[in-house]
Formats: C-alpha cells, structure tokens, sequence
C-alpha cells in the first residue's frame, strides 16, 4: 500500500465556497499525490479560473486549521523545499506565452503552502474528445502533435522540461486544438533529504 492509499490528498480538499485570496472554491476538480485542482471564481473580476494548490501527501496533511503541516517534523524542510521550488517554477512558466499552453495567471501564498492560478478554457479530455472520432488519419494526428511540440519547444526555450507529458495533460478546445496543462509539482518525499525535484513519468 503507497502513500496515496493511506494518506488520500482528496480527503483534504478545501470546501465548494471556501475563500482564500480574491477566489472562491466552486469544486474540486482532481487529486493527486502532489497536490489539488479545483475550479474556482475570481471574486473581483468574476471570472472561472483553476487553482492548484501544493500539499504532496507523502511528506504533509492538512490540519484541523486547514494549514498545510509536514506529517512529520523532520520532513518540514522537505515541504518548505517544496514551496519554494513550485513558486520558481511558477514563475518561469507564467513568462511563457502559448496559445496551446495554459497560461498560470497568478501564484499566492496561502495556508503554509503555494497555489497557482490559470486561465479557464472550456474543453474536453483528450481521451474523451477522441473516442467518437475513431481512428485519426495522419493530417488530425499532426494538428494535434505539432501545435503541442511548438508548446513544449517554448517551455524548452525558457529552460523548462515538463516531463508529465500524458493524455490526462492534453485537452481540446472546440475548435479542436489541443491545449497542454503545465506539469504538477513532483516530490518524492521525505527519504529526499537533499530536497531533490524529481521529474514526473507518466505512462500513456
């Protein structure tokens, strides 16, 4: 049993109307080992944005204050490292301009931890906008594979590796171009103690 079965990061999922910053949560959207999605509302501009927010379950938890907190005192370095290294990332990310990327708006500081800001498209799976389709012929294929390549050159330009590149990454506008999410937040945990970032992989 890993981490993710004993310590779920869905179970810590901030609450539909919880406000921090200028946003509202309206939903969770996913959970991962590193972190929560939600969708949520601008309460100044009134817009959908998503939010992601740090809290790796294999070294923290929330606590009853909804603090993010290392689950063991050792490992507050670890988490801090881990802030720290999301908020560059941030940072460098929100610098690349790409119509096929989603673009990270803002970062804020919040509850001991970070949490990203991106824009809200309306858009489906990759795998759900392609199972009515059938097989894609050659020319489909590379709409969708060159838009993408051109989005990860521009991530490689600023000096960034994504590494989680997966269908549950890539969404479709539409219009049917493909849209790349940026990649999450990965850190093994506390058996790390030189805080080390380890790149994701992701099969599929």
């Amino acid at each position: 049993m890993d981490a993710q079965d004993l310590h779920p990061a869905g179970a810590h999922a901030l609450a539909p109307g919880y406000e921090w910053a200028d946003y509202r949560v309206l939903r969770l959207l996913a959970s991962g080992c590193d972190g929560l999605t939600y969708l949520a509302e601008d309460k100044i501009l009134g817009t959908t944005v998503i939010i992601r927010e740090l809290l790796p379950i294999r070294i923290a938890t929330r606590s009853a204050s909804g603090t993010v907190v290392p689950l063991f005192k050792h490992q507050a370095g670890v988490l801090a490292e881990a802030v720290r290294r999301l908020t560059e990332e941030a940072r460098q990310i929100a610098a690349i301009r790409h119509p096929n990327m989603t673009r990270v708006l803002r970062l804020f500081l919040a509850n001991d931890t970070v949490c990203t800001v991106s824009e809200y498209e309306a858009s489906a799976s990759l795998v759900a906008w392609r199972a009515p389709l059938g097989q894609l012929d050659q020319r489909a294929l590379l709409s969708i594979l060159l838009p993408l390549l051109d989005a990860l050159a521009a991530m490689h330009s600023a000096a960034l590796v994504h590494g989680e590149v997966c269908p549950a990454r890539i969404r479709m506008r539409s219009d049917g171009s493909p849209v790349l999410f940026p990649p999450s937040a990965s850190f093994s945990g506390a058996e790390e103690s030189d805080g080390e970032q380890r790149l994701a992989l992701v099969p599929g």
